[in-house]
């Protein structure tokens, strides 16, 4: 795995899996926190465990400049892949939940965490906050109310 750190962010890169990323397709699951040592690990073993071949987390100086320039303090952490690839989506939803990346409350409902899967397209469009739409959600594969698989 090839691991370094440019522009704010450390990125973990897959030297012995192509997943083939495509330029429209490509997008993220995104997991925040303020414990950059904990992303470090998640980052390190979704790529190791071939779930993505490549993932990225902000760094210490990000998050700082982040608190310092706006309302953000937390940390970002994405896993890239493309947007049809509905096997892979499952595998890092269930990496998510395994890991104890979507907040579960101890109702165990999802309803206040329907993450979304964002496209970088959207990134690029400057798709943040209210003007995000995302397509995709946890609740695409997830009864958010029993927390049971839909397929």
């Amino acid at each position: 795995m090839k691991v370094y750190e440019r522009g704010g962010w450390v990125f973990y890169i897959s030297e012995d899996f192509d997943y083939g990323y495509e330029r429209d397709k490509v997008g993220k699951w995104m997991y925040y926190s303020k414990d950059i040592n904990f992303m470090s690990e998640i980052c390190r073993k979704a790529v190791n465990d071939k779930l993505v071949a490549q993932a990225k987390h902000s760094t210490e100086k990000r998050v700082a400049w982040q608190a310092k320039h706006s309302n953000k303090s937390d940390g970002v952490a994405h896993f890239y892949l493309n947007c049809d690839d509905m096997e892979t989506h499952k595998k890092i939803l269930s990496f998510f939940m395994d890991n104890n990346l979507i907040d579960k409350p101890k109702n165990g409902r999802f309803n206040n965490n329907n993450i979304s899967f964002k496209l970088d397209a959207q990134t690029k469009t400057g798709q943040y906050g209210k003007d995000f739409r995302p397509e995709i959600k946890l609740c695409n594969f997830i009864d958010l109310d029993s927390g049971e698989w839909l397929t």
